[in-house]
């Protein structure tokens, strides 16, 4: 249920969008004329198509010079954490099978210490890059749940869901700007044809930017409904407790083993506070105050507890992700059994 419902937000957010500049354009090509609207729309296209290809080549030029590719001459190199690249294929190849989809052709353990992971394009093409910091500071079953998060991602086309997600509002942008500024300037046809006129255009104009924030908002609501899907599917081809222990040691930048030493004697005191008005870091203390055990982790009996006992929280509106006590109340409620 879980799932159907993520997905139906995600067409919900898509289709909203695309109605929302349908209406724009539409209103916009019948004040200025199509072929006004056109050249501002190839233009926006054009920049932004020159803006993707320079910061695509530029991480891929960075992920190349500071990392290390996962392929047949490096199966027996050290990656960090004790991991070897045989190690993080094997896992890859693993993670893939259980989602049914082919193995990424560009696989690498960045140089870099912090806790993260990402992915980018699509299919075979797409690119997995694992943090060597993740291999240090997360569990072998934690490193799987976060790579198979990331395969979720390639898995729902999230990546070129978003670029269109982006585009859309940079594009309109653009042409919002043009009439702005043509106005203000009367630098086109359509000031010089009605006068006047130039005041109605840079109206549109001013009309188009304010649309563009709120196409930016329906984009990051829609980011927000992929993380959880993502989650789920870790959740569900490696285990809960897994994915849920995964994104509290990475939102909080806590160690293996570490977990139990998050707690502290105002700890306690937090169970009575609704997560509502806790910070990210104070959301990890209390879910790390259910760890009862002080394994330094959550297990399913824990996970279980602390689902049924609190409540989800609002997400940040400017947030790409959602709010990690919500990741992991959702993946509580919708995995666990």
């Amino acid at each position: 249920m879980g799932v159907a419902i993520l997905r139906l937000k995600s067409i919900f957010y898509l289709l909203l969008q695309f109605l929302y500049v349908l209406v724009l354009v539409s209103i916009t090509g019948f004040l200025l004329g199509v072929g006004s609207l056109f050249s501002y729309f190839l233009f926006g296209l054009v920049l932004f198509a020159f803006f993707y290809l320079i910061s695509n080549w530029a991480l891929k030029r960075r992920i190349r010079k500071n990392g290390i590719r996962i392929d047949t001459e490096s199966m027996t190199q050290s990656v960090g954490g004790g991991y070897t690249g045989s190690k993080i294929f094997d896992m890859v190849s693993e993670v893939c099978a259980a989602s049914n989809k082919p193995i990424p052709r560009n696989i690498y353990v960045l140089r870099d210490s912090s806790l993260n992971a990402f992915t980018f394009g699509g299919g075979k093409g797409a690119w997995l890059v694992v943090h060597e910091g993740l291999l240090r500071g997360l569990r072998e079953d934690e490193v799987k749940a976060v790579i198979a998060h990331e395969i979720g991602h390639v898995k729902h086309w999230d990546a070129r869901f978003m670029l269109i997600l982006i585009a859309i509002p940079f594009i309109i942008g653009i042409i919002g700007r043009s009439l702005l500024w043509g106005g203000v300037y009367g630098s086109y046809g359509y000031r010089r044809q009605r006068g006047s006129g130039a005041a109605g255009a840079m109206l549109i104009g001013a009309i188009l930017l304010v649309s563009t924030f709120i196409l930016q908002m329906t984009a990051l609501a829609f980011s927000r409904s992929r993380e959880h899907l993502a989650d789920l599917h870790g959740a569900r081809i490696t285990s809960p407790e897994s994915m849920s222990n995964s994104l509290l040691r990475i939102s909080s930048g806590i160690q293996v083993n570490d977990l139990a030493a998050h707690q502290s004697s105002k700890m306690a005191d937090s169970l009575l506070i609704s997560p509502r008005y806790l910070s990210s870091s104070s959301q990890v203390s209390y879910w790390a105050s259910f760890d009862t055990d002080r394994s330094g982790s959550l297990d399913e009996d824990e996970l279980r507890q602390a689902a049924a006992s609190t409540k989800r929280v609002r997400d940040g509106v400017f947030s790409t992700h959602p709010a990690i006590h919500n990741r992991i109340l959702y993946i509580a409620k919708n995995v666990l059994k």
